[in-house]
C-alpha cells in the first residue's frame, strides 16, 4: 500500500478479470478512502471495452479505452482534464514544427486553464529502435567477421536499458518542458512576448535533448540498419547528432543571439541549495557583462531571463534527461533531488 500513500494518481485498470480479483477491490477501496480522506491520491478509473462500472466507482469520473489500446492517449487528458493540453508532434523529421508550437502557445495563453500539460508525439520511434537493435544482432550472429561478438556484446549492454530508460526519457521531456512552460509564463506573463521565448525555449530543449539521445543510441542503433528497415528518420537522427556539444550549444546560441552578443557566452556553474536538494550543473550563459558576475552572486541578477529558458535551460534538461532515464532508471517524483528550472532555484552561480 506504500505506492498508494506517495501517488497523485491512482489509475484502476477495470476489466472483466479485475473485477473479479479481491485484490485489487481492496487496493481500490483503500485508494478512495485515502482521496476522500486526504484528497490526494486521485482515483481515476479506466474501464476496458465494454465492461461494465463497478457500483463502487459509478459516482466516479472515469475513462473508457477501447480492449486494443487504440485510443490510449486519451489517458492523459483524463488526468489532467483540469489543464491545457499542449501537443508536440515530431513528425517524421523527429524535430518541433516551430509555426504548430507558436499557434498552440498562443492558444494556451487564450484559454482559461491556469496550468499545462504537455504531450509528445513520437509516433512508433521506440518500436523502431526495437526492430533495428533485432535487426541488427540478428545481422551480426549470422556474420563470419572476428569482430562480430564484440559488436554484439556492444549492441545487447546498450540495448539492454531501452525498454525502461527510452519511456522514462520520453514521459520526463514532457515533464520538463511542461514546467519550462509554467515557468516562463509566471516570468513574462501570459503575452506575446512569452509565446515568442517558449517557443524557442522549447525547440532547443527538444533540439538539445535528441542530440543527447542520439548519442545514447548510436553505440546500438545503426544508421546503416535503419535505413535497410525503412527507419530513415532514426537513420537521419543518428547521423545528425554526431557532432559535439559544443557545436550543440553554437546552434542554440545562434537560434536567438544577436552576433554582438556572443562575444559574453561564458561557462558558467550553477550549484544547487542542499536543503532544496536541488542538484547543480553547468552550462554556457549568455549574459551582457560577464565580468560581473561574481561567484556566489545571485543568478536571477546577473544572467536575463531570456537567455536563461532560450540557452540556459534546453541545456540543462538536455543533460539531466539522459541522466535520469539512462542511470538512474526510474521517474521525476521518485528522484531524491530535482531539477531547478528557474534561475532562482540555484543557491549560487559563477565560473567554473
Amino acid at each position: 500500500m506504500d505506492g498508494i500513500d506517495a501517488a497523485d494518481f491512482v489509475v484502476a485498470l477495470i476489466s472483466t478479470n479485475s473485477v473479479r480479483s479481491t485484490w485489487v477491490a481492496k487496493e481500490l477501496s483503500v485508494a478512495l478512502s485515502k482521496e476522500m480522506r486526504d484528497q490526494k491520491p486521485v482515483v481515476v478509473p479506466l474501464l476496458v471495452g465494454s465492461c461494465p462500472a463497478p457500483t463502487i466507482i459509478v459516482d466516479k469520473y472515469y475513462i473508457t479505452i477501447n480492449e486494443d489500446q487504440s485510443d490510449f492517449s486519451e489517458i492523459v487528458p483524463g488526468l489532467f482534464r483540469d489543464s491545457f493540453m499542449l501537443d508536440i508532434d515530431l513528425g517524421d523529421a523527429l524535430a518541433v514544427n516551430r509555426k504548430a508550437l507558436h499557434a498552440a502557445l498562443y492558444e494556451f495563453i487564450r484559454s482559461p486553464y491556469s496550468t499545462v500539460r504537455v504531450r509528445i508525439n513520437i509516433g512508433d520511434f521506440n518500436g523502431g529502435v526495437a526492430r533495428v537493435v533485432a535487426a541488427t544482432l540478428e545481422e551480426l550472429r549470422t556474420s563470419t567477421l572476428p569482430e562480430s561478438q564484440h559488436v554484439i556484446r556492444q549492441v545487447q549492454e546498450h540495448a539492454g536499458v531501452y525498454e525502461i530508460a527510452l519511456p522514462i526519457f520520453w514521459a520526463t521531456l514532457a515533464e520538463f518542458v511542461s514546467r519550462s512552460v509554467q515557468e516562463m509564463a509566471e516570468q513574462f506573463g501570459r503575452s506575446l512576448d512569452m509565446v515568442a521565448v517558449a517557443t524557442t525555449s522549447i525547440s532547443n530543449i527538444i533540439a538539445a535533448a535528441m542530440h543527447e539521445l542520439a548519442l545514447k543510441l548510436h553505440y546500438a542503433v545503426f544508421a546503416y540498419e535503419a535505413r535497410k528497415l525503412g527507419q530513415h528518420n532514426l537513420a537521419a537522427l543518428i547521423e545528425a547528432n554526431e557532432a559535439s556539444g559544443a557545436d550543440v550549444t553554437r546552434k542554440l546560441v545562434e537560434s536567438f543571439a544577436v552576433p554582438s552578443e556572443r562575444e559574453f557566452l561564458v561557462a558558467v556553474e550553477a550549484a544547487g541549495n542542499p536543503p532544496d536538494k536541488v542538484i547543480s550543473t553547468r552550462f554556457i550563459a549568455s549574459i551582457r557583462e560577464p565580468e560581473f558576475l561574481l561567484l556566489y552572486a545571485e543568478p536571477s541578477t546577473e544572467i536575463l531571463a531570456e537567455s536563461w529558458y532560450r540557452l540556459c535551460v534546453p541545456q540543462i534538461v538536455a543533460r539531466e534527461l539522459i541522466h535520469i532515464a539512462f542511470r538512474e532508471g526510474r521517474p521525476l517524483h521518485e528522484l531524491k533531488y530535482h531539477v531547478a528550472l528557474a534561475r532562482g532555484g540555484y543557491g549560487r552561480m559563477g565560473f567554473p
